[in-house]
């Protein structure tokens, strides 16, 4: 009965001892300023580098948040071309049903053209506002794909850290497990890699629906119509 408690104490020893270190080997995916501060000035080149490339990322992602704003802003115009394009109509429902009483050939023309002209608007309207809504989900993937730059910048500058350790010859270096920067810097490759094509996917759609509303706008423009731009 002894020998079976010492067993299991002793598997029970090593399982939280096992369970303890690879809480420690996760932990360290990140370098701590001091190990990095045993560095001599002219070997951090690799995390110099790193560095400007998380900052480009960073810069990226202010323009990114900055383009979507501006699209959301791109659906409150398309959205008031809707109300116009519904005012338009209702104009032209009215001339005919003056004409359609009157008779006089002057009025049932204009009721013709008028209604034409508001049917035309209604299709600019709605691929305006088919564009917008394409535009904004295209400009929301954009920032996605920023935020995972970020996220690769942040990756690749740890794996820099521990890169300029090992090529100064460092001995903390010796404590992480170079495997799991490497992992780390390959998976967020991966998912910065797969928002990238998505974003350029949602945008080549917007393109497309942005090429049509354009087509609208120049008919639009050919009858007489005011010219809409966005």
């Amino acid at each position: 009965m002894r020998t079976m408690l010492v067993a299991l104490l002793a598997v029970t020893a090593a399982s939280c001892a096992g369970a303890k270190g690879a809480r420690e080997s996760t932990a360290k995916t990140q370098i701590p300023d001091e190990d990095l501060g045993r560095l001599a000035p002219g070997q951090t080149g690799p995390v110099d580098q790193a560095r400007q490339f998380r900052g480009s990322a960073l810069d990226e992602q202010a323009r990114a948040s900055l383009r979507q704003q501006q699209a959301q802003r791109e659906v409150d115009v398309a959205k008031a071309d809707q109300e116009a394009a519904d005012a338009d109509a209702k104009r032209a429902e009215a001339q005919e049903k003056a004409a359609n009483e009157t008779r006089d050939p002057a009025d049932l023309e204009r009721g013709r053209q008028m209604k034409e002209q508001a049917q035309l608007h209604k299709k600019m309207a709605d691929a305006h506002l088919d564009y917008a809504k394409k535009l904004v989900d295209a400009r929301k993937a954009s920032l996605e794909a920023a935020q995972k730059q970020v996220a690769l910048g942040d990756a690749r500058l740890e794996w820099a850290k521990l890169e300029a350790l090992q090529q100064g010859q460092v001995p903390a270096a010796t404590k992480y497990d170079a495997s799991k920067f490497q992992s780390q810097v390959n998976d967020a490759q991966k998912s910065f890699d797969d928002s990238m094509q998505k974003a350029r996917d949602l945008d080549g759609q917007a393109s497309a629906s942005r090429q049509q509303w354009e087509d609208l706008q120049r008919q639009m423009q050919a009858r007489g119509g005011v010219m809409q731009t966005g």
